[in-house]
C-alpha cells in the first residue's frame, strides 16, 4: 500500500493541477492521497469523487497556516479528513488569506503578552 499525506494542488502553491496528481498517483500505484492545500478547503469534495473513479482515496485535508509567537515564526498544522465546506474553516481561509502575520500581529488582531 502506498500513501502520500501531504500534497498541494496549483489551487495552493502546486505546480499541478489535481487531475495531474491523480495521473502521477495512479502511475505511482499510490492507493491513498491527501490533498493538504494552505488555508483552504476549495475543490475538495470533487477531488473525492474524481478519486473514486479513479480508484485512489482521496483524503480530505487542509494544511493551516499559524503563528509561532513564542519562537517568532510561521507555523503549518496539516489536518486530515476535514470536514469540507465548514463554516469555520471557510472563516480560516477568509481571515489568513487576506492578512499576512507580523510579529504580534495575526489576522488583525493584537495579541498582548
Amino acid at each position: 500500500m502506498k500513501v502520500e499525506l501531504h500534497c498541494h494542488t496549483n489551487i495552493s502553491d502546486g505546480s499541478c493541477s489535481f487531475g495531474e496528481l491523480l495521473e502521477v498517483a495512479k502511475r505511482e500505484s499510490i492507493g491513498h492521497l491527501a490533498i493538504t492545500n494552505h488555508d483552504t478547503t476549495m475543490g475538495l469534495q470533487e477531488m473525492v469523487e474524481k478519486g473514486k473513479e479513479k480508484g485512489i482515496e482521496i483524503i480530505p485535508g487542509i494544511e493551516v497556516s499559524g503563528y509561532d509567537f513564542a519562537r517568532g515564526r510561521r507555523v503549518h498544522i496539516l489536518g486530515y479528513f476535514v470536514e469540507y465546506g465548514h463554516k469555520a474553516l471557510e472563516e480560516h481561509d477568509n481571515i489568513w488569506c487576506n492578512h499576512c502575520p507580523d510579529v504580534g500581529t495575526f489576522s488583525g488582531w493584537k495579541y498582548l503578552d
